[in-house]
């Protein structure tokens, strides 16, 4: 009534031999047959299939974030610069080096090298490819460096809404109102420009799904001489890992509804 089909019997022993390469054949019918039909078919067969609609399988990707940052007006952060937080472990590396000029800045910080009486500090920045606007203060009789400066601030935040500008110490920052609408700057000879505020590109060095909140990308993690801080205005688009087969067997489903039409409601 009970046939011994066990690894130690006869039988059991025979199918052994015969049984798994049969196994192997049908499961290879069976993959044949599945490929031709979009809900069934996996890996490359499944690329196959949506190339008839035009798409093809989302690979993995970075997650990229935009820096801004701050240094010594002239220098010039290398590619690879890697930078991080202090509230997660996630690193992200330059891709491409940046070049800290008053050229399409998001900002400058402005000090006074000749003090004079009776002398105009005049700061220049564009507005667009054809069009720039200055600003000019006017030393009096007794001019002092707090005074140039204090002027320089008042008249930027009286007729310039685009900017903004701060007093601290000697320096005088200023700032345009949105970071992402970049200027180039010029300056009279009397002034100077200290330290260069300016955009650039960070990716994340492990490819996938890494997040970055705002303003959180506060640690230079390979220092350079003259490059003082950066941060994130944005927290960071995230990357994704490699399209699986139910994922892209959906976006297949729905290019298709897209796509249809009717001559009738």
């Amino acid at each position: 009534d009970v046939v011994d089909t066990s690894d130690s019997s006869t039988i059991g022993r025979f199918i052994n031999l015969s049984a798994p390469s049969k196994a192997e054949l049908w499961e290879q019918s069976q993959l044949s047959y599945s490929s031709m039909d979009p809900n069934t078919a996996t890996g490359i067969a499944l690329d196959n299939i949506v190339q008839y609609g035009a798409i093809g399988r989302l690979p993995a990707s970075y997650s990229i974030v935009t820096g801004l940052f701050k240094g010594d007006n002239g220098v010039s952060i290398s590619l690879g610069s890697i930078v991080g937080a202090n509230t997660h472990p996630n690193t992200f590396a330059t891709t491409a080096s940046i070049a800290l000029t008053p050229t399409l800045a998001s900002g400058i910080d402005v000090s006074v090298n000749t003090i004079a009486n009776a002398t105009d500090y005049t700061i220049t920045y564009s507005l667009s490819s054809v069009s720039t606007n200055t600003v000019t203060f006017t030393s009096d009789g007794s001019a002092t460096e707090a005074e140039i400066l204090a002027g320089l601030s008042a008249e930027i935040l009286s007729a310039h809404p685009l900017l903004v500008a701060t007093v601290v110490l000697s320096t005088l920052e200023i700032r345009k109102a949105d970071v992402f609408a970049t200027s180039t700057f010029s300056i009279s000879s009397n002034l100077t420009i200290d330290s260069v505020l300016k955009l650039g590109t960070l990716r994340a060095e492990t490819i996938g799904v890494i997040s970055a909140e705002a303003n959180s990308l506060a640690v230079i993690k390979t220092p350079s001489l003259g490059w003082d801080t950066v941060t994130n205005p944005l927290a960071a688009i995230e990357g994704r890992t490699v399209e699986t087969d139910e994922e892209l067997r959906l976006r297949f489903r729905d290019t298709k509804f897209e796509r249809s039409s009717n001559i009738l409601d």
